[in-house]
């Protein structure tokens, strides 16, 4: 190769503009390319290489249709400022560069136009680079909220998003996740019954935020509360805590308040490990802080000990983190002081009505939160009380006729029993299966025939928070068949939602069948935005069925599907697919119950569709009643 040669080639790939060279459309493969280009691509390996095919992020963003315009025209083509996107690594999203860029037709011998040679230089100045740099900023505000919300996510999987119904004792919880860019920190709170019927009752705060505080806190927060499940010694679960501490630089100097209440007699058991101790409020308003236990952070040589005190009935005890009080620039005992304000106007109900039937405990986190962080808040803010009350929850009690329209009026009674309790709403919809089951299984399988026969219901919310519903009848109970016929679908959808399941059919002299199920009922805990707890118990309504024609043909159902409406509802399925001629979908968002005798029809309508060869697709929200039947027996996702 000649020296003139080997001096152009040279100049070439030093000249600091962007230059390229590309063949005949569409391949536009590249024919040359200086350093500047290859580093501008970020790789090397172009030369011979279609360009769509190396860059397919190149599409659509003008640059392949620049070069079908000057292949076309013939004519040069001028662009300022043209931002580009070029590919990052997998976890980065496109980078777009702007660049000034000059397009010209390459000819062949002929004239004949044969490709395009493209030269640019970067934009470093004017309206480019200020578009550039603003992207820059959103892509570096996106990753932050994507790491942000991804902190959030695993902060709030690991906290509790419900507390326990107790029958002496209300319990309120709300959690905000910080605001500031650190993003998701260490706070926890948690209400654990224990078998006694007393309540385990814990705030705490590790040092630092991100994954790293949030993964540490769940281990801090199963090991007290697996500690006082099985012991119920609140200072064996702190010196494990205290212990595990000291071994893990991520749980080193957490802070905790954490205590043990008996709601029938008000004795408190606390410790504050390094934490603001927490706040007694009466009915009357009158406030004061607990005082402090003198004990240090975990993992700081400090031994856990635990003080006394007593809580008469009405009395809110409210414990919250240190980003409810702690403001920059503020002296904390203002901080202290105004939570003082708050949360007693709260407890009086002098505050701004959170809703009328709120109870002094969740007033107390609802609008302490709320008026607290109104300036601002730059750490995670943790809030949970806890309200002493007689017991309100009276043992329900009642007798129905061994009829069918007993399946609904017990459903209805446990509705209104239930209501003051403002469950959430998958245990709204299990109780109210639980219950749907228990007496249909009472009438249908259980009474003897004739006039006078009754079933006993019963249901009482015990000290352990575990709400038991009974079921007595007077029939005699008869063995499974075997093999198996449809019949015990009920009480195996029962069993799949409760705790407990006692099954007695010895009682009185061989005669009548006690069936008892439990199941521990909770409340909506506040975590981040949600908005504050609402009855969530459905009233029920109609039983009703509409067709609509589509297509796809579909039924759409409404009410309650127990029992009392199972035998209409199997009737529809069969009339509106003509006994599964016709393809058919069945849509259960709007059903308040699937029992098991509505599960026996769709499975039976669906055997009909498959002997035509047709299949009945089955349709209901992730949230929808029914669709916790579905998942069991095995009918969610047709």
């Amino acid at each position: 190769m000649s020296d003139g040669v080997q001096s152009v080639e040279g100049t070439f790939e030093q000249l600091p503009l962007i230059l390229g060279g590309f063949g005949p459309a569409p391949e536009y493969r590249f024919d040359a390319a200086n350093a500047a280009y290859r580093e501008f691509l970020g790789r090397d390996d172009v030369i011979g290489r279609s360009a769509p095919d190396l860059f397919p992020e190149w599409i659509g963003q003008q640059v392949f249709e620049a070069f079908d315009r000057v292949v076309a025209s013939g004519q040069s083509e001028t662009v300022s400022a043209w931002g580009v996107q070029a590919e990052q690594p997998p976890a980065e999203e496109p980078d777009e560069i702007y660049v000034d860029m000059v397009v010209t037709p390459r000819r062949d011998d002929s004239g004949t136009v044969n490709g395009v040679t493209v030269h640019a230089m970067p934009v470093v100045d004017g309206a480019g680079a200020r578009r550039a740099e603003h992207r820059r900023t959103l892509r570096a505000e996106r990753r932050y909220e994507a790491a942000r919300d991804v902190v959030a996510e695993l902060q709030s999987a690991l906290l509790p998003t419900v507390v326990p119904v107790l029958p002496e004792a209300v319990v309120a919880a709300r959690y905000l996740v910080a605001a500031d860019d650190q993003a998701a920190g260490g706070d926890w709170f948690d209400a654990i019954p224990l078998a006694d019927g007393r309540l385990g009752l814990v705030v705490g705060d590790l040092v630092g935020h991100g994954v790293t505080a949030s993964a540490a806190m769940g281990q801090l927060r199963t090991i007290v509360a697996t500690v006082l499940t099985e012991t119920g010694r609140l200072d064996q679960a702190l010196l494990r805590a205290d212990v595990t501490a000291t071994q893990s630089s991520a749980m080193r100097a957490a802070t905790i308040c954490a205590a043990v209440l008996d709601p029938a007699t008000g004795a408190l058991d606390y410790a504050t490990c390094g934490h603001l101790p927490p706040l007694i409020v009466r009915p009357d308003g009158h406030a004061r802080f607990l005082p402090p236990s003198r004990s240090g952070p975990l993992g700081t040589g400090s031994t856990p000990t635990t003080l006394h005190d007593v809580l008469d009935v009405g009395d809110v005890a409210f414990f919250y983190t240190d980003g409810l009080v702690e403001r920059p620039g503020q002296d904390l005992r203002a901080g202290m002081d105004a939570l003082v304000s708050v949360v007693r106007n709260a407890v009086v109900d002098q505050s701004v009505p959170v809703e009328a039937s709120a109870t002094a405990a969740e007033r107390a986190c609802v609008q302490g939160v709320e008026v607290l962080t109104r300036s601002g808040y730059d750490d995670d803010v943790t809030a949970l009380a806890v309200e002493r009350r007689a017991n309100v929850l009276t043992p329900l009690t009642r007798q129905l006729e061994a009829d069918m329209v007993s399946v609904a009026h017990a459903r209805a009674t446990m509705r209104e029993w239930l209501r003051p309790l403002d469950l959430t709403d998958d245990d709204a919809g299990a109780v109210d299966l639980i219950v749907t089951e228990l007496v249909a299984n009472a009438v249908e399988h259980a009474s003897t025939p004739g006039a006078g026969q009754v079933v006993d219901l019963a249901a009482q919310v015990e000290r352990d928070g575990m709400l038991r519903v009974t079921v007595c009848d007077q029939g005699t109970w008869r063995e499974p068949t075997v093999p198996y016929d449809t019949s015990g679908r009920g009480l195996w959808l029962v069993g799949s939602l409760v705790q407990e399941l006692d099954i007695d059919h010895t009682a009185g002299s061989g005669r009548g069948t006690v069936i008892t199920a439990g199941r521990a009922l909770s409340r909506q805990a506040i975590l981040g935005d949600q908005p504050e707890s609402v009855p969530s118990v459905r009233v029920g309504r109609e039983y009703a069925a509409d067709l609509m024609d589509g297509p796809p043909r579909t039924l759409v159902v409404h009410g309650p599907l127990d029992i009392t409406t199972a035998e209409q509802f199997a009737r529809a399925l069969d009339i509106h697919s003509r006994g599964g001629v016709f393809p058919l979908v069945l849509d259960l968002g709007d059903a308040d119950v699937l029992a098991s005798s509505a599960v026996q029809a769709i499975f039976a309508a669906r055997t009909r569709h498959a002997a035509h060869g047709n299949v009945l697709t089955i349709r209901s929200a992730p949230d929808a009643p029914a669709n916790q039947v579905l998942r069991t027996v095995g009918l969610a996702g047709d």
